[in-house]
């Protein structure tokens, strides 16, 4: 028996019944959000062997090939820069025992699982010890600075005053009351980034990516700007949608319940228009915004390059100038 339900009944999911339904079908299965519910749908109509080689051949060639082709571009932009920090941002090996809750154990009779079900804790007081011994020892080298530069130099400079501040924060937080409630934990844990100015390869490398501020900065403003007019387009879109409750912020992970939630909601008429303006805005946002992102922290580390160029013409257009003045004047004297 076959059921004729109209678009809102099926869900907008799965649909091939014109062009455009098309069209939006295979986005939703390309954006790796909404993929599964299609492929779900479709194995009802048609035989699984043939959606699942269809799902799959549309998720390798859409979402992983034709998307992530920039990918590899900026890869290779920064294959040189991963070959020096390969070394240095080594990942250690983690025993299964130390990351997983289960595993396997041979007994005599055959393979068993063996569920962990306590967190077992193996640092206990002394790891309580090593970060009140961390901070006497960050307090200290922050004291001799102190006594070497004098307060007045010392707070002059801005790496030092962040120092500082870090050292109050790690030394109010190795009291047990606030370690205990995580207050001043960011204090210690924003110690790391003072490895960023001792090393200079590492403070090069993240001076040329948000250096100079104006283009990342007016970048941000650009996102910012645009989501507010984006939201206040759609809450008057939408807000007086009936059944359609609230109108919230989707992230990419859930855009596509939202908007089958939205199609469902809106009148028959609309439902083309509702369709293209998600898809439109997902588009700008996941293939436009974040392609800039990465546009100006290229040009920011290509920025280097250009100037060694500009110097470089400007070094052999004064040498021949110089040779032209040397020649010109061997002329006169002759």
């Amino acid at each position: 028996m076959r059921l004729n339900l109209n678009a809102k009944a099926e869900g907008f999911y799965g649909m091939f019944n014109d062009f455009g339904a098309s069209v939006f079908t295979v986005y939703l299965a390309a954006s790796e959000e909404g993929w599964v519910y299609v492929l779900y749908d479709c194995m009802d109509s048609l035989p699984s062997h043939l959606a699942f080689v269809y799902f799959l051949t549309l998720i390798f060639f859409l979402a992983w090939l034709v998307k992530n082709v920039f990918i590899a571009v900026i890869t290779e932009t920064f294959a040189e820069i991963r070959v020096q920090f390969s070394e240095m941002w080594q990942k250690k090996d983690v025993t299964l025992d130390e990351e997983f809750g289960q595993r396997l154990e041979k007994y005599d009779d055959g393979w068993r699982l063996i569920r962990l079900d306590a967190d077992v804790n193996y640092e206990g007081p002394k790891h309580a010890l090593q970060t009140v011994g961390f901070t006497l020892l960050f307090n200290l080298e922050c004291l001799i600075k102190i006594s070497c530069y004098g307060l007045r130099n010392f707070l002059r400079r801005g790496i030092f005053k962040f120092e500082m501040i870090l050292c109050i924060g790690s030394s109010i937080n190795a009291i047990k009351y606030f370690y205990d409630r995580n207050y001043f934990t960011y204090f210690q844990a924003f110690r790391l980034l003072r490895l960023i100015k001792a090393s200079p390869i590492l403070e090069d490398f993240v001076w040329k990516i948000f250096s100079p501020g104006k283009k990342l900065g007016g970048l941000v403003i650009f996102t910012i700007t645009f989501v507010i007019i984006a939201s206040a387009i759609s809450l008057q879109l939408f807000y007086a949608v009936p059944n359609l409750y609230h109108f919230h912020t989707f992230p990419q992970e859930g855009w596509t319940d939202f908007v089958v939630e939205v199609l469902r909601a809106t009148d028959d008429k609309l439902v083309p228009f509702v369709a293209i303006y998600f898809v439109a805005y997902h588009l700008f946002v996941t293939l436009i915004v974040l392609s800039l992102f990465v546009a100006v922290i290229l040009d920011n580390l290509e920025m280097d390059e250009e100037l060694k160029k500009v110097k470089q013409l400007r070094a052999r257009e004064a040498v021949r100038d110089f040779y032209e003045f040397l020649f010109l004047l061997e002329q006169r004297k002759s």
